[in-house]
């Protein structure tokens, strides 16, 4: 097909985790392989109790199963089994449209890309009135932390669909439990520095919205998900500034009875066992920073030496 003369020759591998999903999977693997040909279109069973499976194979899929249910599981497993030179995730509960297949892999391919995000409001970039945190303080957050990689980390992060190249899927370690699957891959870009870009999906429609009030849980989840990042990424920037919030607490304990002594009163046993057990809880906390930091710098170089070692699409 000439739209795709850019991947000719190019092994392409559609990948479907699913769990359940036997009302929409037939759909999907045949609309994935009409609107790629040359891709093999995968599943991946997360233990399914109806009949995905059976009908994914009988759509023209290869079915591989799964003991135990969980995302990030089964795409670590696909992406380490299966030998491509591009990868397609998508779902197999139709929020990806497969007609969009053909637009990433050229995205990726054309602009030599690492990764190419795929967004729309069916993949998760409702936006929210009433807060600025969703609609931006999510993403200037993360900016904040990894540069100006993304141009929409909160509607990037949560979408499952993207295109993918072999060397950023042999690079990617298991999936942390504490983060989903596309949390984890945008991180794993943003830490190597990886070229990528998203691409709208909506075709000029806005994404739907949230009032404040009915995304109040929601902001407590993307806090939550903020700290697992800084977690996973940068610890001796969280530990150094709980180090440092508990520092100022023991300082501000302990100045009075630094005064008092100076006064030639008697201080407090009790505050001055609080103010001791702070610093040195303070201390503590900056130790673990440091070394989780260095943990943490370790991984990342052996990430960049797999990454390395993977040659590059020869791109036409």
């Amino acid at each position: 097909m000439s739209h795709l003369s850019a991947s000719e020759g190019l092994r392409i591998a559609v990948l479907l985790p699913c769990r359940n999903d036997a009302p929409t999977i037939d759909g999907v693997v045949r609309g994935f392989r009409e609107n790629l040909p040359e891709a093999r279109v995968y599943v991946f069973d997360e233990a399914s109790t109806d009949d995905t499976a059976r009908i994914a194979a009988k759509a023209g899929a290869k079915v591989l199963r799964g003991a135990v249910p969980g995302k990030g599981t089964a795409l670590w497993r696909m992406f380490a089994d299966i030998d491509a030179d591009i990868y397609l995730m998508a779902s197999g509960d139709g929020a990806c449209e497969p007609a969009d297949a053909s637009s990433l892999v050229n995205a990726l391919l054309t602009e030599r890309l690492d990764m190419v995000i795929g967004t729309s409001a069916r993949l998760g970039g409702a936006k929210i009135e009433g807060s600025s945190w969703s609609g931006g303080g999510f993403g200037e957050a993360y900016r904040r932390l990894f540069g100006a990689g993304f141009s929409d980390p909160f509607a990037e992060r949560a979408s499952p669909y993207r295109a993918l190249t072999r060397r950023l899927v042999k690079s990617f370690p298991p999936v942390a439990p504490s983060l989903s699957p596309e949390t984890a891959l945008t991180l794993h870009a943003s830490e190597l520095g990886i070229p990528v870009a998203s691409l709208s999906l909506d075709g000029g429609r806005e994404a739907p919205r949230q009032t404040a009030e009915r995304s109040a849980g929601r902001f407590g989840g993307e806090m939550a998900t903020l700290l697992r990042i800084m977690l996973e990424a940068r610890p001796l920037a969280l530990f150094g500034t709980l180090a440092a919030a508990f520092g100022i607490l023991g300082l501000v304990i302990a100045l009075p009875l630094i005064l008092a002594a100076l006064a030639g009163s008697a201080a407090g046993a009790s505050a001055t066992v609080i103010a001791v057990g702070t610093f040195l809880l303070a201390a503590f906390l900056l130790a673990t920073g440091f070394v989780l930091e260095s943990l943490r710098r370790a991984r990342l170089e052996q990430k960049r030496i797999l990454f390395l070692s993977v040659p590059a699409l020869a791109v036409q």
